[in-house]
């Protein structure tokens, strides 16, 4: 092999690697928009992709791991917060069963009624009223409890 073939070579090794380089801090800046797997694909791409001459130092391996590791806890917190504000949202919307609410639907038409029950659909709580009327939780204006 010629010095300018071994040249050439190591040259797109460091183009190569470069761009990975750049692409993962890329990706970095963006993490709020990256999936956990999205993540490990990318590391495993970069490790496959590594240039041989220069390879992945240990220290930036382990900023890499950890980097996952945070990644992974952000998601398990951000459904834990998740599934606490639909419980919440559940238990706003039964205490409301019986009152008189006043609001709008989701076509913004103005609606008022009994609340008769509530329900979840696609993680949003709505309260059907005795007029047919579905209210989501956060459209309501007004709770007035009925006196018997």
């Amino acid at each position: 092999m010629s010095a300018d073939t071994v040249g050439a070579v190591a040259e797109n090794l460091y183009v190569s690697s470069t761009q990975q380089r750049e692409a993962a801090a890329q990706a970095n800046k963006q993490v709020d928009t990256v999936s956990k797997d999205e993540f490990l694909q990318l590391l495993v791409e970069q490790l496959r992709h590594q240039d041989p001459l220069n390879p992945l130092e240990n220290q930036e391996f382990m900023v890499q791991l950890a980097q996952l590791q945070a990644l992974d806890q952000q998601i398990s917190m951000t459904q834990e917060l998740e599934a606490m504000r639909l419980e919440s949202q559940i238990a706003s919307a039964a205490q409301m069963i019986g009152s008189y609410v006043t609001g709008e639907t989701e076509a913004g038409l103005p609606t008022m009624g009994t609340v008769v029950s509530a329900v979840v659909s696609e993680g949003t709580a709505y309260l059907k009223l005795e007029n047919g009327d579905q209210l989501a939780l956060s459209d309501v204006r007004q709770v007035d409890r009925l006196v018997m």
